[in-house]
């Protein structure tokens, strides 16, 4: 059986499964950047992705083989963006985790890992694509009331828990969206059955805290 590495190597990328079937998306993204990717499957130029930077401020980083920087990054919450050698691009969402990379001669090996689901943007999977776009509005609306507070959004989601800050995020949609004029429509239906059914399954598999999470507004 091929390890999650050389699946990776094989096509670029790999999202590993959830390790329960219930679960959307994956716990680890394992990305190969080559030296020559035009000979690959789907070749990776480069990667973008946002991290902790040593003076504790968000810093966006393009990962291009070879990598000669750090090998840890902690993530922040945000798009993960793949871009092939013929301008193809892969979307991933996560809520923070952990980056590791190893620079060998000829790639570079990148590993996400993430205590809660990283999701694939992609239109076979409409309602968490959908989740996704209605995350990062309310992110954009968390750092604009931090505006006026210099570096404060960013502090915050630096230290938010990854798990917390899912959590709290699903229950201000479900509230989001019981407000909204639309909630019927089919979609937004998706939508609310999509987030109930990762509650429940957070709840059944004992990882949602037994406290209610702090509203987001607390969080960010």
């Amino acid at each position: 059986m091929l390890t999650n590495q050389a699946k990776a190597n094989q096509f670029g990328y790999w999202l590993s499964s959830s390790e329960t079937d219930q679960a959307p998306g994956g716990n680890r993204l394992d990305i190969v950047l080559h030296e020559n990717p035009t000979s690959m499957e789907f070749g990776i130029r480069w990667i973008d992705i946002s991290v902790k930077s040593r003076d504790d401020t968000i810093e966006f980083l393009k990962i291009q083989h070879p990598w000669l920087d750090e090998r840890t990054y902690q993530v922040c919450a945000g798009l993960i963006e793949i871009v092939g050698d013929k301008a193809e691009k892969f979307e991933a969402f996560t809520l923070g985790g952990r980056l590791q990379i190893d620079t060998q001669e000829r790639f570079t090996a990148c590993t996400l890992e993430s205590p809660i689901p990283i999701l694939v943007i992609t239109d076979a999977r409409p309602a968490e694509a959908l989740f996704v776009d209605e995350i990062k509005i309310m992110l954009a609306e968390r750092r604009a009331e931090r505006l006026t507070e210099p570096n404060s959004y960013e502090k915050r989601l630096i230290n938010a828990d990854p798990l917390e800050l899912y959590i709290s995020l699903m229950n201000a949609l479900i509230e989001k969206m019981e407000h909204s004029q639309h909630k019927d429509n089919s979609p937004i239906m998706k939508l609310r059955n999509f987030i109930h059914s990762e509650i429940k399954r957070l709840r059944d598999e004992s990882f949602r805290p037994s406290y209610m999470p702090r509203p987001i507004e607390d969080i960010l």
